[in-house]
């Protein structure tokens, strides 16, 4: 009887365990998901700023609307790489795809370096 005791407490806690995985794999995706949809903006308008720069009507003020878009979407795709990040630390996908956004996108080569494999 003692046995039986003993692999229901272990069950329970393997179950309990498993929901804890769940909930934090949810979590991680939630993050994710929003982290890739602010890097396809961000990546949307740095080409829409390029365009804009290279124009012969330059804009100024239009550029510097992009450029705040981009700041502030910038601003909250960090927060969510590393909401992501602190629930799963040594998530390559993630860490790479930063890199990679840092380079082709925000071309920070810098930033870029610390996330290569």
């Amino acid at each position: 009887k003692v046995i039986g005791e003993e692999i229901s407490v272990l069950a329970k806690k393997a179950a309990a365990d498993t929901a804890v995985d769940i909930e934090k794999i949810t979590e991680f995706e939630s993050y994710y998901e929003i982290f890739r949809k602010q890097a396809e903006t961000l990546s949307n308008l740095a080409n829409r700023f390029w365009e804009q720069l290279k124009s012969k009507d330059l804009d100024v003020n239009g550029l510097y609307e992009i450029g705040s878009e981009m700041g502030t979407i910038y601003k909250k795709m960090q927060k969510n790489y590393k909401a992501a990040i602190a629930i799963f630390p040594h998530n390559f996908k993630m860490y790479s795809e930063f890199g990679n956004f840092e380079r082709s996108i925000m071309n920070n080569d810098v930033i870029a370096r610390n996330y290569e494999a």
